[in-house]
């Protein structure tokens, strides 16, 4: 086709995103109390008005629109907000995690190097990479995922880092000891 042609997509259109919220990860960590207010606001406005039209529908005998398709959507929508409070409040918790691990990893990485002195740097780096892959990453990924769905509280995010500092202390009083 002769010509030059412009289509512009604005970047909320291309992102797929039904609404222009933040996702909990983007949030800045001084809003993320406002958003949790919001989002427990939301949810009561919600269950309010499930609650209001079920009585209504009840009241009326019209027990056919108790069956009706936008319950099922409006118990999505409330299982929607849910779930973004429950990734709001273990947000912060995450962050803090994600950045104390490293102290955790040093916490055992340090007593372990000491440990394996006479060893090769390689060897010591793999069995300190192996202790972060098979205990830390697995506990974060379980911690993470529980405290986001709602089911653990969010608190458990700390779960391999906390896991790790007690292997670390070990490591360090095994060492304090040679």
């Amino acid at each position: 086709m002769p010509g030059e042609h412009v289509i512009r997509i604005p970047l909320t259109d291309a992102a797929h995103k039904p609404d222009n919220s933040q996702g909990p990860s983007q949030v800045a960590l001084g809003r993320i109390v406002d958003e949790v207010d919001r989002q427990h606001a939301q949810i009561e406005q919600l269950e309010e008005a499930l609650a209001a039209e079920a009585a209504y529908q009840l009241l009326t005998g019209d027990f056919d629109a108790l069956l009706w398709k936008q319950w099922s959507d409006r118990h999505i929508q409330l299982k929607h907000a849910r779930t973004r409070l429950h990734r709001l409040q273990t947000e912060p918790w995450r962050r803090w995690a994600n950045g104390f691990s490293c102290l955790a990893f040093v916490l055992v990485g340090a007593p372990l190097a000491i440990c394996l002195r006479n060893a090769d740097m390689w060897t010591t780096f793999g069995l300190c990479f192996g202790v972060l892959l098979v205990v830390y990453y697995p506990l974060l990924a379980y911690g993470v995922a529980q405290a986001k769905s709602g089911d653990l509280p969010p608190y458990f995010v700390w779960l391999g880092n906390t896991v790790l500092v007690f292997v670390g202390m070990w490591l360090v009083r095994r060492v304090s000891r040679y």
